[in-house]
């Protein structure tokens, strides 16, 4: 991702933006349970992949979460403010996205970012049970019910996107932005061979 901004080149940021941003949607919006089984660390696209879902089910342990887009460079987009903000809460939202602040499990379920937490052990049990907990005679019945909660956030979605989505692009494409995301891609590599 980091060499793909540096590269400035809008064509392929937009592209790679538009098919993560699809994917995200896809399942924010599938109408059928979805149920995050979270067995570690989430952080940036990994949270926000995780709070598309219904019900989102962590192990008890060290794992972590974050939205650290800000603090390497990179701006928030809407459409994943919205989705966050649904999950969460517009207070909660707006404190884990401007702060970038890294939350352990019981933090991460006070906050809404977690529903369950269990131990290791139990994690694919508890989120088939979460996922099963719906019938297959209750489909359409969850379907409506979901697709009537997601209303709003959806209408703001596609009436703010094509402008919230320009401002992303000219944030993350800034003299700042850029420097900010040098820095972090330093600091991954110096990790990853230390």
């Amino acid at each position: 991702m980091f060499p793909r901004f540096a590269g400035a080149d809008l064509g392929k940021i937009k592209s790679w933006y538009q098919q993560f941003r699809d994917s995200i949607l896809r399942v924010f919006t599938l109408p059928r349970r979805t149920v995050a089984a979270v067995n570690g660390n989430a952080f940036a696209g990994g949270l926000i992949l995780a709070s598309c879902c219904d019900v989102r089910v962590a192990s008890v342990g060290q794992s972590k979460f974050s939205l650290n887009e800000i603090l390497v460079g990179i701006p928030m987009p809407g459409v994943y403010t919205e989705i966050l903000r649904y999950a969460v809460g517009s207070r909660a939202a707006a404190a884990a996205i401007l702060g970038g602040r890294v939350y352990d499990v019981p933090q991460a379920l006070e906050l809404g970012f977690l529903h369950v937490a269990v131990p290791a052990e139990q994690l694919l049990d508890e989120a088939l049970r979460y996922a099963q907990a719906i019938s297959t005679d209750c489909f359409s019945a969850y379907a409506a019910s979901k697709q009537a909660l997601l209303r709003p956030t959806i209408e703001r979605i596609e009436r703010d996107a094509i402008e919230t989505y320009e401002v992303g692009l000219q944030a993350v494409l800034a003299p700042d932005s850029i420097r900010a995301q040098t820095v972090a891609l330093e600091r991954l590599k110096k990790r990853s061979s230390g």
